[in-house]
């Protein structure tokens, strides 16, 4: 139960040892891992669109619901694929940047 703690609360980065369903875990569940930072990002784009700042539309352009979904679908495995523990967490921190860099362009 303690890597468990470690891996989805405490660490602030992947740890070297950790197996494929850990890293998977730590990017879902962790407040330093993927998820929380697309959704960081998803949510000041999202004040964005409130405060009329941008168009509706960069909401549509911007979601990263593909990857989002695919991680959250692999939390549920037992076995995981370097691939599958890596890709769609990079995929979405890749979209929350693009949001990052909209935002700043656009000055919202």
């Amino acid at each position: 139960m303690a890597k468990f703690e470690t891996v989805t609360r405490t660490a602030t980065e992947v740890g070297k040892s950790w197996t494929n369903v850990e890293i998977n875990q730590f990017h879902y569940f962790n407040p330093n891992g993927a998820v929380a930072i697309y959704n960081a990002a998803f949510n000041k784009l999202i004040k964005a669109v409130d405060n009329v700042n941008v168009m509706g539309g960069a909401l549509l352009a911007y979601s990263g619901d593909y990857h989002y979904d695919k991680l959250a679908a692999n939390v549920h495995n037992k076995r995981l694929s370097n691939f599958k523990a890596t890709y769609y967490a990079e995929k979405l921190v890749e979209q929350a940047a693009k949001i990052e860099a909209f935002l700043e362009e656009k000055g919202a």
